[in-house]
């Protein structure tokens, strides 16, 4: 429709100038005087009035939603004929004086032929010197048109005529005072005896009643006749739905749209009126209540269209359903439906909705994904789901006695994984919803039906409604999607009636709908989504119509096994944690809400909760009660924790530090017996070490470092002596248990900030070794020497490890240093340097696959990953989505697929398999 519009638009402008030149003819004979709104043909389809067209100009040139619409074919054009006709405007003082305060009326008509054409209108101003507006027209039309001239009712009408031109035809003519402009010289015709006659839309009691409703102040007041519009869409209709743009007429009469465009959104608000003398669908809105639309939490996230219901009354809608199919006179097929059903349930028909549906019930669309079809379900808000579950399973129980048929009401379990699975049910009664509720539920097959939560879902197989489970499973639901979460700001959260589309979900519905040789169907990929929302309560029904910009967030789909949706972007590394109740592996990872999530195998979130802050560093999976069950270790800038499986603080814990935590907490086992030691370094540069009740541990008498310490506290014991490895800005420190420094350097340095430090070994002789700030690789011996090793200068903000890249049991040094990757070997010799399109955070992931081992990389701005093998080329050309650090490990129940578990921008935690 909106191609409609914004043509008659763009023909007035294309030829406001030439009409107007006309006027030395068209100048009224009777002296009479109209309003350009008094020109609309009475069953104009749709009408626009444009109180200030310099405001809509500007508004168009900042809005987001008309830019994407510019791909539409003709739209670029419409585009430039604005600009051109402001330039006009902006040259010309006659022109400026027609567009300035002047309301533009504009409207679009159906033909008896079956098309469609345009009329607008606007009056004449005082001051407005004809010759000099024709002498304009004349020289605008040089070479482009050819005129010729009819008169109707002593009216001067012009026609200028162009071959080849999407404006092959266009009329002008001036009656009472008022410039009309329309491609079809029959309606220009009807316009002139409309004006001389006694008929116009201010005659009309509905439209004067919602043109009172209309908003000052805005760029556009749009009206439609629903009454005439089917005739307008049947033309962009695919032939099997064209009889249906007939019921159009049954919802109200009018719907006046006030348009506001404003940086990426375009809204339509207004009100529709509902007469009690005739038989409108929105009566039956009418008395009922606004009701908040939460159904978006269950919806997948891949939902291409909703059209949603909420009914705060199921009785005063159902008799207000039945009063509109009484009107209609088809109330016979109806009742007698219902009676039917009756003997079948044994209880009335709307009863048993009532015991069923709480305030919501909708239908959704799914596409089809590369393994599936599209899918269709119907989705009720229940108010208890076990109870709504044993009324179901009763009713279909005797209806199978009635019948003599076994096995009708067949259970079919989805498992999840193993602690969870969800029911599906076989429902032998078919086609309620369409029944009681309309056509509009008649898409869906209503044959299968499981819960999940207080919803109920139905679906055409058990395999669809699988598809629907997991979407929730992995919590990638509507709710929780980043794109829906802005479109819903612009919206309404309450309704009665809601229609969501998502463009870019919709391709084959729309292919479906609309007629093949319209250009309606090209898809507007730069829209996040559409909505049109009534809110009843009262005679006057409240629209909204809602558009947006901005692309998709799409789900992550490239060789992902799982992907499951966190309440905000996850902000650590997913750490790889071992469930010690089953020996399988889990997931646990934060988002920047500061929620922490324990997720299973098959991505299923187990738990949630809240911590005060970021994780810094890893998270350790310990056995405080020394009983194989296992706990989570970590610390935020202000606690220690020690968590168990469940997500529960073990006693004793959290510790609250005594000021803030400056590196992550490292956690020592000495003996190996499990008597732990949790060593964190605070800001006021001393270290702190807890046992394993949370408890300062006694005879620490370490005093304080000289800068702070941010890198963890290492540990390793040599010849029966423990040896304690720290790191502060300016110099390292081997410690004993006590905190006292048992060796003395004989060279001090800076340790680089992004360096990692690893324990070597030299003909049995150990070493730690790491990096300063220009990049030098210095071997720290346990005896105090310390050996330099120049390989290459670094920026300060380098990265370093020391790994057996290439398995040859002997560790190589590897660098990341802005957008590039070294890998230097134990001779010293450079092994390979590669560098990556995007600059990449300086911490290196390493992974040992048993001889061809592998390093990651992140590079958080664009949302990517790296794996590098040993020879550094990306493995199997791997560049997948993410941007968190990742994990390799094999999570899965049953096979050896190693699975590569990241965090992406999208808020997911996204599980690929490695093939």
């Amino acid at each position: 429709m909106k191609k409609y519009v914004v043509l008659i638009v763009v023909s007035f402008i294309l030829i406001a100038t030439l009409a107007v030149g006309a006027y030395l003819w068209l100048n009224p004979r009777n002296g009479k005087t109209s309003d350009a709104i008094q020109a609309i043909p009475i069953n104009a389809s749709v009408i626009v009035k444009v109180d200030d067209f310099v405001r809509l100009k500007e508004s168009l040139n900042q809005n987001k939603v008309w830019e994407s619409s510019l791909s539409v074919r003709g739209a670029s054009s419409i585009s430039d004929a604005i600009n051109f006709i402001d330039s006009l405007r902006n040259s010309n003082s006659s022109v400026r004086s027609l567009l300035s305060n002047n309301p533009l009326c504009a409207s679009l008509c159906a033909l008896e032929n079956g098309g469609s054409a345009y009329l607008f209108s606007i009056k004449l101003p005082e001051g407005v010197n004809p010759s000099d507006l024709y002498s304009l027209s004349k020289l605008q039309a040089i070479g482009l048109y050819c005129d010729e001239e009819k008169f109707y009712n002593r009216t001067s009408i012009i026609t200028f005529k162009q071959e080849n031109s999407e404006f092959a035809s266009i009329s002008v003519a001036c009656h009472n005072g008022i410039l009309l402009v329309g491609n079809s010289l029959v309606l220009l015709e009807e316009s002139i005896a409309q004006l001389d006659g006694d008929v116009s839309l201010q005659k009309n009691p509905q439209f004067v009643a919602i043109d009172k409703t209309s908003g000052s102040k805005v760029d556009a007041n749009i009206y439609i006749n629903l009454k005439f519009l089917p005739q307008i869409l049947k033309s962009s209709l695919s032939k099997t739905y064209q009889n249906g743009a007939s019921t159009l007429s049954d919802i109200a009469q009018w719907i006046e749209l006030d348009l506001n465009l404003s940086g990426n959104s375009l809204i339509m608000s207004g009100l529709s009126t509902v007469s009690d003398s005739t038989n409108s669908f929105l009566r039956i809105l009418s008395s009922q209540k606004p009701v908040d639309i939460k159904m978006p939490s269950t919806l997948p996230v891949e939902t291409g269209l909703l059209v949603w219901l909420g009914i705060s009354d199921l009785d005063e809608y159902l008799e207000g359903y039945r009063s509109y199919l009484d009107r209609k006179n088809v109330i016979f097929d109806y009742t007698q439906n219902l009676s039917n059903c009756m003997n079948v349930l044994g209880m009335q028909v709307q009863d048993y909705f009532k015991s069923i549906i709480d305030e919501e019930v909708g239908i959704a669309f799914f596409p089809s994904s590369s393994n599936r079809p599209s899918d269709w379900y119907i989705v009720a808000r229940t108010k208890s789901a076990s109870s709504t579950r044993q009324h179901l399973q009763d009713i279909a129980s005797k209806y199978q006695k009635q019948k003599n048929q076994e096995g009708i009401n067949s259970q079919i379990a989805i498992k999840i994984d193993n602690q969870k699975s969800v029911t599906v049910y076989h429902y032998p009664i078919k086609g309620l919803h369409s029944l009681l509720l309309g056509s509009l539920f008649s898409t869906v097959s209503d044959e299968y039906y499981c819960f999940v939560d207080n919803w109920i879902i139905w679906g055409a197989s058990p395999e669809s409604l699988e598809r629907y489970i997991n979407a929730n499973i992995h919590n990638n639901v509507l709710k929780n999607s980043d794109s829906f979460k802005q479109f819903s700001q612009q919206i309404p959260n309450k309704a009665n009636y809601l229609i969501y589309i998502n463009p870019s979900l919709i391709d084959k519905l729309a292919k479906e709908f609309l007629s093949a040789d319209k250009p309606l169907r090209q898809p507007l990929l730069g829209l996040q989504g559409i909505s049109y929302e009534l809110i009843g309560g009262n005679s006057l029904i409240f629209n909204t119509l809602t558009v947006t910009s901005g692309q998709e967030v799409a789900s992550i789909t490239k060789s992902n096994v799982w992907e499951t949706k966190l309440d905000a972007a996850p902000i650590t590394k997913p750490f790889v944690v071992l469930n010690h109740t089953n020996r399988e592996k889990e997931i646990l990872i934060q988002d920047s809400d500061n929620n922490i999530y324990l997720i299973n195998n098959i991505g299923r979130i187990l738990w949630k909760r809240k911590v005060d802050g970021a994780i810094m560093g890893d998270v350790v999976q310990v056995d405080i009660f020394r009983n194989k069950k296992l706990q989570y270790t970590f610390n935020t800038a202000l606690k220690l924790y020690v968590v168990d499986r469940n997500g529960k603080d073990v006693d004793g814990f959290p510790v609250l530090y005594a000021k803030t935590a400056t590196n992550p907490v490292s956690v020592i086992d000495y003996d190996g017996n499990r008597d732990y030691r949790f060593f964190q370094a605070c800001s006021d540069r001393k270290i702190y070490v807890y046992d394993i009740m949370g408890k300062l541990v006694k005879g620490w008498s370490f005093g304080k470092t000289e800068t702070m310490v941010t890198d963890r506290v290492g540990f390793v014991r040599s010849s029966g002596l423990d040896y304690l490895i720290v790191f502060d800005a300016n110099r390292p420190y081997l410690l004993n248990r006590k905190g006292e420094e048992r060796v003395h350097l004989k060279q001090y340095f800076a340790k680089a900030p992004n360096s990692t430090f690893s324990l070597g070994s030299d003909n049995g002789n150990l070493f730690v070794v790491t990096t300063d700030t220009i990049g030098l690789v210095h071997r720290i011996y346990l005896n105090g020497t310390v050996e330099d090793i120049a390989l290459q200068s670094f920026s300060k903000w380098h990265g370093f490890i020391y790994q057996d890249l290439n398995g040859d049991g002997v560790k190589d040094y590897i660098f990341s240093d802005n957008s590039t990757v070294y890998a230097f070997d134990s001779s010293q010799k450079l092994i390979f340097q590669l560098k990556v399109k995007d600059d990449i955070k300086p911490e290196i992931l390493f992974f040992d696959f048993g001889g061809d081992n592998k390093i990651g990389v992140v590079s958080e701005k664009s949302n990517k990953i790296y794996l590098i093998n040993s020879k550094g080329r990306l493995e199997n050309s791997f560049l997948y989505a993410g941007s968190t650090s990742f994990s390799i490990s094999r999570i899965a129940a049953k096979g050896n697929a190693m699975s590569l578990i990241v965090g992406s921008a999208q808020g997911t935690v996204v599980n690929y398999e490695l093939k």
